[in-house]
């Protein structure tokens, strides 16, 4: 580009700035069933905008959220990541999920080709949290804390064996590291592990390992469906063992799975507040705005006021980063977000860690399948 070009590039910027032209996130995710987490993460982060440019935007510039949809393979997201980056160029990425696609996409070094910070991944992977890379930044608990808060739980109701239910995945094989770790630092013995494919319909065939273990409680990492399956399972066997998963697992498609009655009782990890409590001001807000957006009330799930928090913390830095949006500018002005209120939910990055939050807390289904504190 020659000196002349470049100017006009640079006025032609500063003019779109001028007219409040849209600052532009994007998300690739699968989204094409409401239910699917990643539709979960777009409905919150379309939520949160909305509210923001009823306010006037960052800087009388709106936000403007372009969402793809992907299959679940990761050359899939590789290639729909690629080509949104090329074409849309975002300032963001938003709300991206699973392990194994964002190892494929750090691995490919796409964000640091087009240094685009992403703003909260859903996944609590030690391997995109350590060592800290440049343009990711974690808005939910990694599963080490994750596993600590539900081992440190059990001890503290009594509990002495504990049974641990895993993915044969690399998903899973992190979580058992972590068992293994913590464990006996919280002096807890592990009574049985058994491990299922990660697959819908797999859970059923860990339930009489378990049961014949005879734990007090038992932890899983699984899919949703194949913590349904286990539940379902050890229950209808006569096993009364405390059972937790998780956040993987998601407690609307647990009780679509086997119905409220069998989905009773069972705990999961949790990465963000209740969303239908008004005891945290993130929730009432989160409450007040999908009221003023005329969202569904279905969509008052964790999914979505996890997607939310996310856009939120996004939000902060577009307004730290000034009129120059720019993806380093951003990355920067990210970093100096510390401990930083979200409604009681507290963010804290530095340029030595992009792990935002340590919140977890576990919730129970009760017998109308919702989750309850």
């Amino acid at each position: 580009m020659n000196l002349r070009a470049a100017c006009v590039s640079v006025l032609m910027t500063l003019s779109a700035r001028a007219m409040g032209a849209d600052i532009v996130v994007g998300q690739v995710a699968q989204i094409g069933d409401s239910n699917l987490v990643g539709a979960q993460l777009k409905r919150g982060a379309e939520i949160c905008f909305a509210a923001v440019n009823r306010s006037g935007g960052i800087q009388g510039r709106p936000l403007r959220l372009v969402a793809r949809n992907r299959e679940s393979s990761d050359a899939d997201a590789l290639s729909k990541t690629r080509a949104l980056l090329d074409e849309v160029k975002p300032v963001a990425m938003l709300n991206l999920v699973g392990t194994s696609a964002m190892d494929a996409l750090v691995k490919n070094k796409l964000f640091d080709s087009a240094q685009v910070p992403v703003v909260g991944i859903r996944s609590g992977a030690s391997s995109l949290h350590a060592p800290t890379h440049p343009w990711l930044f974690h808005t939910r608990a990694n599963y080490a804390a994750e596993v600590g808060k539900v081992l440190r739980h059990f001890a503290t109701i009594g509990v002495k064996r504990v049974a641990f239910v895993h993915e044969s995945s690399p998903f899973g094989q992190e979580v058992s590291r972590h068992v293994d770790a913590l464990m006996p630092m919280v002096g807890l013995t592990l009574a049985a592990r058994a491990t299922l494919e990660p697959s819908a319909v797999a859970g059923a065939s860990a339930v009489d390992p378990i049961v014949k273990a005879q734990p007090e409680a038992v932890l899983i990492a699984a899919s949703s469906f194949a913590t349904a399956d286990f539940y379902k399972g050890v229950r209808a066997k006569g096993s009364s063992a405390h059972v937790i998963a998780l956040s993987t697992t998601d407690g609307a498609q647990v009780v679509q799975r086997i119905g409220a009655a069998a989905a009773h009782g069972l705990g999961i990890a949790q990465v963000v507040p209740d969303p239908a409590t008004r005891t945290t001001k993130i929730a009432r807000e989160f409450q007040e705005e999908m009221k003023a957006s005329g969202a569904r009330p279905q969509d008052m799930n964790q999914g979505v006021l996890e997607g939310f928090i996310a856009a939120k913390v996004l939000v902060e830095g577009l307004r730290r980063a000034g009129p120059d949006t720019s993806g380093p500018r951003l990355r920067t002005a990210l970093e100096g977000v510390r401990n930083h209120d979200v409604g009681g939910f507290i963010v804290s990055f530095s340029p030595a860690s992009h792990s935002g939050s340590q919140f977890v807390d576990i919730a129970i289904l009760n017998r109308d399948g919702k989750m309850l504190r």
